[in-house]
């Protein structure tokens, strides 16, 4: 058998991938998406992405603040609705289904079962992700999280308002020129974080609007 290089297999296999570490933009999937609540009430969604370098990222966003404030929406709720209209998706349907998660009473990855939605399972996304290096507060053990500074269409590269507007792409290289790393460790000096391209984001008042 012959083979010809195929630079996506080759960085998958080049060993020492495993998670997003970097600041960045990434082309790739989502494995699933959960929805979950907090003990305080807060409305989670957990979207487990991987690159189509072979690299991973779970990236949460809180939608809703908890029962103490009101489960009033968060600027999460508008990064969450900008993924939808990046996918193109005017709906979500949450189902059971089986996944490979985290089981936080057995500490293990394994199979589980959990309430994700079904039109995000495998779908193409293009993510704008920054790297924000925090200590916990509890453990005093420092971590990090990529967290979304934009996602973008996986095909176009539009922007959630390209989409919706049916505008060229054109933001992007902007948004990845500006991300810096953000440091709030104890005792890190804290740095810029994402762009924040969506702080005037709406979504269409009547589906009438909506290009999709």
């Amino acid at each position: 058998m012959n083979y010809t290089l195929d630079t996506k297999a080759a960085k998958a296999g080049s060993g020492g991938l495993g998670r997003i570490d970097s600041t960045g933009k990434y082309l790739g999937h989502i494995k699933f998406c959960k929805y979950w609540e907090s003990d305080g009430g807060a409305k989670m969604v957990s979207i487990k992405f991987e690159s189509d370098e072979g690299q991973s990222s779970d990236i949460q966003i809180c939608t809703h603040s908890g029962n103490a404030k009101g489960n009033q929406p968060t600027y999460g709720y508008k990064q969450f609705q900008a993924v939808m209209a990046c996918l193109k998706t005017k709906a979500l349907t949450l189902v059971d289904q089986q996944v490979e998660d985290y089981d936080h009473d057995e500490k293990e990855m394994k199979m589980v079962t959990r309430a994700v939605f079904k039109e995000m399972t495998g779908a193409k996304i293009g993510f704008a992700l920054y790297r924000h290096d925090q200590t916990n507060s509890n453990s005093g053990r420092d971590f990090f999280r990529m967290e979304v500074s934009a996602p973008f269409n996986y095909e176009t590269e539009q922007t959630a308002q390209e989409v919706l507007s049916q505008k060229p792409a054109e933001q992007l290289p902007r948004i990845v020129m500006a991300m810096k790393d953000k440091d709030s460790r104890a005792g890190g000096a804290s740095s810029a974080g994402g762009y924040d391209e969506y702080s005037n984001f709406q979504q269409p008042p009547e589906d009438d609007g909506i290009p999709f």
